[in-house]
C-alpha cells in the first residue's frame, strides 16, 4: 500500500526531517478490505478526513534538487484508462519537484506524436518523456531527440529491436543501449501475462469451468503492434501450459484496449461458443469491463461457469475481484512507474548518469490478495492498539472497520507536541511524526490533544514509530 507524502508548510521542518532521516509514522491508507473487531478499550473519539504522512518516501529516497526545467510529455492516447491514471500522477509528481510540464495527446497516431516530438525539440524543452504510439518507431524518436541533445525517458511501452519480418527480437533495443541519455521505465509485460495464467491455474478447477478436461479460452488483445499486448497474450497461455493444463483457443481478436470492443468481441464469442468457453483473457481491464458486461448479458456467472481476467487493476476492477464478478487482474503500478520515471528524469536533468532500463514489478490481484491485505492490516492495527495500551493516560477506541484510529494523548496540545518532537526530540537519531487531531473536527478546540494514526507502515517501522511515540510523550511531559 502506498502512503501519501506530507507537503510540509515550513522548509525548516522539511530540512530537519531530511537531516535526521527520521522514522516514518502516521500516513494515509489506501488499502481495501475490512478489519475485524478487537477487544475493548477505553473511552471514545471519532474522526474522518485525510492524515498527514511521515517523512516523504520519495523525498527520503532522493533529495535531487528541484528546478524550473521544462519537461515535455507525450502520451500515446489520453483516452486510455491506465494512461489517464499514469499521466495524472506523472504530472503531479513533476510539478511537486518544481518543473514546468506540458503534456500532449498523441491520439494513437504516430505521425501526430512525431510532430509533437518535433515541436518539443523546437521549443527547446529540457527533457522529453514519451509513451510511444508505435514501439516500432522508437528508433526514429530516439535519433531525433538524441541529435537535439535532449535527455529522453521512454515509458510504459517497451521498444524492442525488430527483425526483417517485423517481428520483435528478445534482446534489448539497441537504440537505448547506445545512448547514455536515453532510458526506458516500465514493467515487463511477460510478467503480467504469466500472472494472469497463474491466477487461473491456482483456481480449484484450474480454469476448467465446464469440467471437460480442457481450458477453452477467448483472448481479447490490445494493439497487436504493442509489445505489451503480444507478451500478455503469449505468456498468459504459456503459464497454463507450464502448469500442465491442456488449453484450446476458441477465439483471438483485437480489441485495441477499448471497452466497447471488448464487449463486442466477448458477446460474439459467447454467442458462437456458448458454454464451451471457460476463460476470457483480456490484455487490459478496459476490455475486461466490456467483456464482463457481455458475460452478464449472456446469462453466465463469473466464478461459477466462466472466468474473466484483465490487467491494470483499475479501481472498478479491484472491486469486481473482491465481490467475485471478475476472477483476477494484475496491478500495473502506475504510481511506481510514474514516480520512477520522474526520479530518473531528475537524475538526467541534474547531469547524473542513468541506467538504460528501470523495471517496476506487476502485482497479482485475486481473491487471495485481498485476504492477505485484510490480514496484514489487522496485524498492524493490533500492533498499534497493543502499543497504545502500554502508554499511561492514552485514551482511544479500537477501530472495527477503519484503517486508522484517533487517540487522546496525555499532553497539553498535539501541535505543540509535534513541533517539539521535530525540533527537540530524538532517540538514536530517530523521531516520529503524526497527524494532529484538531483539524479533523468542525468544533473549535475539540481534539486538541488527539492524534490520528493509520497503519500504512510495515510492521517493523510501525513498532519503532509507536515506541518513539511512547518515549516522546514521556520526555515531553518531563521537560
Amino acid at each position: 500500500m502506498r502512503c501519501c507524502d506530507m507537503r510540509m508548510k515550513e522548509n525548516k521542518i522539511m530540512k530537519m526531517i531530511s537531516r535526521r532521516d527520521f522514522m516514518k509514522a502516521s500516513a494515509v491508507v489506501g488499502a481495501a478490505g475490512v478489519l475485524t473487531a478487537c477487544g475493548g478499550s477505553s473511552s471514545s473519539t471519532a474522526a474522518s478526513s485525510t492524515a498527514a504522512s511521515s517523512a516523504a518516501a520519495s523525498a527520503a529516497a532522493s533529495e535531487a534538487a528541484t528546478g524550473s526545467a521544462n519537461v515535455g510529455v507525450c502520451i500515446y492516447q489520453f483516452a486510455d484508462n491506465f494512461m489517464t491514471l499514469y499521466r495524472t500522477d506523472l504530472e503531479e509528481y513533476l510539478k511537486d519537484k518544481g518543473y514546468s510540464v506540458t503534456i500532449v495527446d498523441g491520439k494513437n497516431d504516430q505521425n501526430t506524436q512525431t510532430e509533437q516530438i518535433n515541436s518539443f525539440i523546437t521549443q527547446g524543452v529540457d527533457l522529453i518523456i514519451c509513451n510511444l504510439v508505435q514501439t516500432s518507431s522508437a528508433d526514429t524518436i530516439v535519433n531525433k531527440v538524441v541529435d537535439a541533445g535532449i535527455p529522453l525517458v521512454l515509458i510504459n511501452r517497451e521498444p524492442l529491436a525488430y527483425d526483417a519480418d517485423g517481428k520483435p527480437l528478445d534482446e534489448a533495443y539497441e537504440g537505448i543501449l547506445n545512448n547514455p541519455g536515453v532510458c526506458y521505465v516500465g514493467a515487463d509485460a511477460r510478467q503480467s501475462g504469466t500472472y494472469q495464467g497463474e491466477i487461473v491455474a491456482a483456481l480449484p478447477d484450474k480454469g476448467d469451468a465446464n469440467g471437460d478436461g480442457v481450458v477453452s479460452y477467448v483472448m481479447i488483445e490490445g494493439d497487436p503492434e504493442n509489445i505489451d499486448a503480444q507478451y500478455r497474450t503469449e505468456f498468459s497461455i504459456k503459464a497454463l501450459e507450464d502448469a500442465g493444463i491442456t488449453v484450446e483457443c476458441l477465439d483471438d481478436q483485437v480489441g485495441n484496449w477499448a471497452t466497447d470492443k471488448g464487449q463486442q468481441i466477448a458477446a460474439n464469442a459467447l454467442s458462437a461458443h456458448g458454454d464451451k468457453i471457460d476463460v476470457i483473457f483480456c490484455n487490459n481491464d478496459g476490455m475486461a469491463l466490456g467483456a464482463a458486461a457481455a458475460i452478464t448479458a449472456a446469462g453466465r456467472t463469473v466464478g461459477e461457469d466462466i472466468y474473466l481476467l484483465g490487467v491494470d487493476a483499475l479501481e472498478e476492477c479491484q472491486e469486481m475481484v473482491k465481490n467475485g464478478t471478475m476472477t483476477g487482474t494484475v496491478l500495473n503500478d502506475h504510481v511506481g512507474q510514474s514516480h520512477k520515471a520522474v526520479d530518473v528524469a531528475v537524475q538526467a536533468l541534474n547531469g547524473e548518469a542513468i541506467d538504460n532500463y528501470y523495471w517496476v514489478d506487476y502485482v497479482k490481484v485475486d481473491a487471495s490478495y485481498f485476504a492477505a491485505v485484510r490480514e496484514e492490516y489487522k496485524r498492524r492495527r493490533d500492533t498499534v492498539v497493543a502499543k497504545l495500551r502500554e502508554i499511561p493516560g492514552v485514551v482511544f477506541d479500537c477501530p472495527k472497520g477503519a484503517f486508522y484510529l484517533m487517540a487522546a494523548l496525555p499532553i497539553d496540545d498535539a501541535d505543540n507536541f509535534q513541533k517539539w518532537l521535530l525540533e527537540e526530540f530524538d532517540d538514536n537519531g530517530d523521531t516520529v511524526m503524526f497527524a494532529p487531531g484538531a483539524p479533523m473536527y468542525a468544533t473549535p478546540g475539540k481534539g486538541k490533544n488527539e492524534i490520528r494514526i493509520a497503519y500504512i507502515l510495515k510492521q517493523d517501522k510501525l513498532e519503532r514509530a509507536m515506541d518513539l511515540l511512547a518515549l516522546g510523550i514521556k520526555a515531553y511531559n518531563n521537560r
